[in-house]
């Protein structure tokens, strides 16, 4: 919750920017609600609300980018187990064929 601090002053009314201007996406004061330039103007809707709704909208984005580099993570790590499994696979043939070698030279002595 924003104390009253902080909620930042109209410049031109002085007054605290409560509302947000759908029309013109940008927060308003009540004077530029009721008789300023934003006068008419849809939908009103208090900036604590947006704030709110905002915050929401963040969060599911967030949730998801989390699920996505997760599934990412997992291919990765699969795909290097993958991968660290056919070169311990390819590092026993090399040694098996060396060691073959080896012994088909002493036998050839």
């Amino acid at each position: 919750q924003v104390g009253p601090d902080e909620i930042p002053l109209c410049p031109r009314h002085g007054q605290p920017m409560r509302f947000h201007c759908g029309t013109c996406d940008v927060v308003i004061c009540g004077d530029c609600l009721a008789v300023g330039a934003h006068q008419g103007h849809k939908p009103i809707r208090y900036v604590a609300e947006m704030i709110d709704e905002r915050k929401g909208q963040v969060a599911k984005k967030v949730e998801k980018l989390e699920k996505d580099v997760m599934q990412t993570l997992e291919r990765s790590l699969s795909s290097v187990d993958n991968t660290s499994t056919r070169l311990t696979r390819q590092a026993k043939k090399v040694r098996n064929d060396i060691r073959q070698a080896g012994e088909r030279s002493k036998d050839m002595v």
